[in-house]
């Protein structure tokens, strides 16, 4: 498997199957991205049990090894919050985007 950037909507009842077939070509060179704040995706313990790979990659848990802060809603003007202490500002509704900008933020720092 490359390292071409992949998209991966979980829902609960089918995590196990996600999380195994996403991980099953992974290499020590891959990295798996995801958010902690799942009640599924918790600990690194809990999705190398979920994996089939037993490969080493790199796992990078938003909610845990990097994560946002001061979350604050600006109205119809958007959101704002900080990523590492960095300040964001964002012209889009709902806190799920600072959790969307955290993972590409992840994304970012881990391949440049």
């Amino acid at each position: 498997m490359n390292n071409d950037v992949v998209e991966v909507k979980i829902r609960p009842e089918i995590l196990d199957i996600d999380t195994t077939e996403l991980t099953e070509q992974f290499s020590d060179d891959n990295i798996l991205i995801v958010n902690s704040r799942s009640d599924y995706l918790k600990t690194e313990d809990e999705i190398r049990r979920r994996s089939r790979s037993k490969a080493a990659y790199k796992i990078v848990r938003v909610g845990a090894d990097l994560d946002y802060t001061d979350f604050r809603s600006l109205g119809t003007e958007g959101i704002a919050f900080k990523i590492n202490g960095t300040d964001f500002r964002l012209p889009l509704l709902g806190e799920h985007n600072a959790l969307d900008a955290a993972l590409a933020t992840a994304a970012g720092l881990e391949y440049g």
